[in-house]
């Protein structure tokens, strides 16, 4: 999968005022079930007004940021990435960007993942983040190094293996 039609929205604005119950469904089953979600735990299922009341969710806790190639009669999703943006009283807050994942099949992954996480950045800073911290696994720090970010510590983690398997996480 090679492309240079990649753009860049967030999955809330994509399936704003979108009544298109085929899209919709096409749209939750890349991001769940074919394309992207399995990288991070084991696949969901849910109802197509599940994933929108959940993107929603999601939307008004900080934001998903996608790429995607539009085709003449679909739109393909080529990478995703996560904001969750942690209030503060003081309204310095706290960005957390998470679960980057680019179609393993899509050329373009560096470039991908630079423009998802800049994307991201910019909405956290934009939303009176002071920090923004990334999650990743250690031997792809030097990628985000490149972006500005840097190593800060050790994150410790706990999980609930009720909810996931932790062994299939991705970034």
């Amino acid at each position: 999968m090679s492309t240079t039609n990649v753009e860049y929205t967030t999955l809330a604005r994509l399936l704003k005022n979108q009544s298109d119950s085929h899209f919709v469904t096409s749209i939750k089953d890349q991001y769940l079930t074919l394309q992207c979600y399995p990288q991070l735990s084991n696949t969901v299922t849910m109802s197509n007004l599940e994933f929108m009341n959940r993107v929603g969710e999601m939307n008004r806790m900080g934001d998903i940021a996608i790429a995607y190639e539009q085709t003449e009669n679909n739109i393909i999703i080529l990478g995703i990435g996560s904001l969750c943006i942690e209030l503060k009283i003081d309204n310095k807050n706290i960005g957390h960007i998470d679960n980057i994942v680019i179609h393993p099949g899509f050329m373009e992954q560096e470039k991908t993942v630079q423009e998802i996480v800049n994307r991201l950045t910019r909405l956290a800073f934009n939303n009176s983040c002071y920090i923004v911290i990334i999650n990743s696994k250690r031997d792809l720090s030097k990628k985000f190094e490149e972006l500005g970010y840097t190593i800060n510590g050790i994150e410790m983690v706990k999980y609930n293996n009720n909810i996931i398997n932790h062994n299939n996480r991705a970034l």
